[in-house]
């Protein structure tokens, strides 16, 4: 990724946090509905938010980010259990997960994963043993791949299974593991293993690629 491009990925970041802050969830005195794809995308149960507000989300069909945050926080603060001290919270660890992601993607990509193309129309797919199919090496954030595996909620028996395999410290380690080694771990099914694959094509943004001969 060249400086341009890292300058790009920040300032973009930065206007994007801009418009979390000016949501009615952070801040009520603002009437602004906020409309992005990324917060879209982005799944509640995959940042660490506080337990009570997850329920709270759960119970009234809060799945995204977004939703989220167009959502009054007094409303909120109405339900039973939940005050100020765990929406004051639930900001502080939404804004730290997005500065995590922002780290990510500034940083230089490494060459082996990250292909320039002059030419728009040409594709690269990236087979990944995990996910056992190929994939769009142009749209991957492989920044955010590259980093801590704490990134993303593991499934209870997943969790074992890397920490067992201590090789398995960021993302992309897990992309690069079989399948098929996996699902011989007992416990874990291709149930357990397609939640996974769904959270991480997700994070990721990921592009199936099929090659037509």
């Amino acid at each position: 990724m060249n400086s341009t491009n890292i300058n790009s990925a920040a300032k973009s970041f930065d206007e994007l946090i801009h418009l979390v802050k000016k949501a009615i969830f952070f801040n009520e005195d603002e009437e602004s509905v906020v409309n992005n794809s990324l917060l879209k995308q982005t799944i509640l149960n995959s940042i660490d938010l506080p337990f009570k507000l997850k329920c709270y989300a759960s119970n009234h069909n809060i799945l995204t980010l977004e939703e989220l945050l167009n959502t009054e926080a007094k409303i909120i603060v109405r339900s039973r259990n939940i005050g100020e001290s765990t929406i004051a919270k639930s900001r502080r660890v939404i804004l730290e997960y997005l500065n995590k992601i922002k780290d990510c993607l500034v940083e230089t990509e490494p060459a082996e994963y990250l292909t320039e193309f002059k030419d728009k129309s040409y594709f690269v797919g990236k087979y990944f043993p995990l996910l056992r199919d190929n994939f769009a090496t142009t749209q991957i954030y492989f920044n955010v791949a590259k980093k801590d595996i704490s990134l993303i909620k593991l499934p209870k028996f997943i969790k074992v299974y890397v920490k067992k395999k201590k090789k398995i410290k960021s993302i992309l380690d897990l992309l690069n593991t079989d399948y098929n080694e996996i699902i011989e771990e007992p416990k874990i099914g291709h149930m357990t293993i397609r939640k996974l694959q769904a959270e991480i094509i997700d994070l990721l943004n990921l592009r199936r690629v099929i090659f037509i001969s």
